[in-house]
């Protein structure tokens, strides 16, 4: 479920971000988007007979029962709140991302959030010791990330002062900054 609203995030902030929208109205537009494809996202777990108005009505009952039960501070037995909370949760990670990397280019901001997300899962779900591998792909591609913003910066600024570019230089850029990423990753998984 997460993985599929995580692609749409992405895509949707992408969108937005490069539109010409104010902030408060692309926070309404990703709010309302990721309402409804976590919603949709969700709904598909009912099974195919059921229509989608009644999903939706099922959906609305669990959480308003749910919320009964957290505000009479009873013990919450239904798995559909935490189930909706990572869906939204990952949707708006994934928005943000999007959003900041079309809007302002900013590597920090958009791989900062879900990477921290990923660390805090890793960090206290270690059951599975392969999964330790999304965590360094997603260094990996987040490293690779911040230098190829960072070269689009300085060739804008070079190419405002006019300096001379070899024709080959972000051929020559993109290859030392996967040489130098894959290095500190296996030294900063080699260290103790």
């Amino acid at each position: 479920i997460t993985g599929v609203i995580g692609y749409l995030g992405i895509v949707s902030g992408i969108a937005i971000g490069a539109s010409i929208f104010r902030p408060r109205t692309a926070v309404l537009f990703a709010s309302v988007y990721g309402i409804f494809i976590a919603g949709w996202r969700i709904g598909l777990l009912m099974g195919e007979e059921i229509l989608w108005l009644e999903r939706i009505q099922i959906m609305v009952d669990r959480l308003l029962a749910i919320f009964a039960q957290l505000t009479r501070q009873q013990a919450v037995t239904d798995n559909f709140l935490f189930l909706t909370l990572m869906a939204l949760l990952y949707w708006g990670l994934s928005a943000y991302a999007g959003y900041q990397l079309a809007r302002h280019a900013n590597p920090w901001r958009t791989s900062l959030p879900m990477g921290l997300a990923l660390v805090v899962i890793h960090h206290y779900d270690a059951f599975l010791a392969g999964r330790v591998w999304y965590l360094v792909l997603y260094l990996f591609f987040s490293i690779i990330l911040v230098a190829r913003l960072a070269f689009l910066k300085y060739q804008e600024r070079w190419q405002r002062s006019n300096t001379y570019m070899p024709p080959y230089l972000g051929v020559d850029f993109v290859r030392i900054a996967l040489i130098a990423t894959t290095l500190l990753l296996a030294l900063s998984w080699a260290a103790p």
